[in-house]
């Protein structure tokens, strides 16, 4: 009892209070974690939405006399039509925490030094006359962390192909260096996304690079002189695969354009191809949404659906333009 005759509460009436919010706590976070699901659910269904804008706002771009594809070849997804969103987290589902995104496979350095030869931007990689090769290494600078990758020409194996190359000019190869061309790939700039960026550039030959056949810094992907610039590579990674058939303006209203997809690790890409054998689980394991997942279809509706009614098995028609 207090000096003013209250009464305050007791260990005894305490444990009674806080086992019950405990027991009102078992109760509710079913329902809660059913609504943040559902939330997330819905955040997903919007982002999809929005993908399906994107498309058909590339389809009013013309490519000379040629208007864009209302849905780009599977191969180009996310490439296409991430410089039109408003943002690249329209490109991952909130259900998924994909870490750092796999570099973009379409991204090539074209050298013309006796001949073309493309090369991928993979560490190690080599031309076939042995006479243009690829390094990369991990870094950070003041704009965030990358991926760096140096290629050089007109190199041999005894010298080969190094970042750290010190030696005087009258060492290296007649008028060449061992750095022709520096890129960087910036993991993550705030507003940005995923930036490509020509740090550096002393080739006197005017090599070239692409991105899913594409020319960067201008239409003939020219590098001479482009030294210091950037190219917005958006969202590299996508929680969504696009439909392997999906390639073309006119498809039927009720076909999947894209859908909230669970790839395998050594899945190149993003396409969900019905033909694959293991379409069937792959749904299944797409079904992340209490048990179902989301589709965008042609006519630009967005479903929430149980795998078996998209399975190919059973729906032949839903993945045929």
């Amino acid at each position: 009892m207090n000096e003013d005759g209250s009464h305050g509460f007791t260990l005894t009436e305490l444990a009674v209070v806080i086992a019950i919010l405990g027991v009102l706590m078992v109760i509710l976070m079913p329902s809660l974690s059913g609504s943040l699901r559902l939330a997330r659910r819905a955040i997903c269904k919007s982002n999809l939405r929005q993908l399906g804008s994107a498309f058909q706002a590339a389809a009013q771009r013309r490519d000379g006399d040629l208007e864009a594809m209302a849905y780009p070849d599977p191969a180009r997804f996310p490439s296409i039509p991430y410089n039109i969103v408003p943002h690249d987290r329209l490109f991952v589902c909130p259900e998924d925490a994909p870490g750092q995104a796999a570099l973009p496979a379409g991204l090539k350095y074209r050298a013309c030094w006796q001949g073309y030869y493309t090369l991928e931007f993979a560490d190690g990689a080599t031309a076939p006359n042995g006479q243009v090769c690829c390094r990369s290494r991990r870094g950070q600078d003041e704009r965030g962390s990358y991926t760096e990758f140096v290629f050089e020409e007109n190199f041999n194996q005894e010298i080969g192909c190094d970042f750290m190359d010190r030696r005087p000019p009258e060492q290296r190869i007649g008028d060449h260096s061992d750095r022709d061309g520096l890129f960087r790939i910036y993991d993550s700039i705030p507003g940005r996304g995923r930036v490509l960026r020509l740090h550096y550039y002393t080739c006197p030959i005017d090599n070239q690079a692409w991105l899913y056949d594409q020319g960067l810094f201008e239409p003939s992907g020219r590098l001479y002189g482009h030294a210091g610039e950037e190219i917005e590579l958006g969202s590299m990674y996508s929680s969504y695969g696009i439909n392997a058939r999906i390639h073309r303006h006119q498809v039927a209203p009720g076909a999947i354009v894209l859908l909230d997809y669970e790839r395998g690790a050594d899945d190149e890409g993003f396409v969900a191809d019905p033909d694959s054998p293991d379409i069937a689980s792959r749904l299944r394991l797409s079904a992340r949404h209490l048990g179902r997942l989301n589709v965008l279809l042609a006519d630009q509706s967005v479903r929430t659906v149980r795998p078996e009614d998209i399975s190919p098995a059973a729906n032949a028609g839903a993945w045929s333009p």
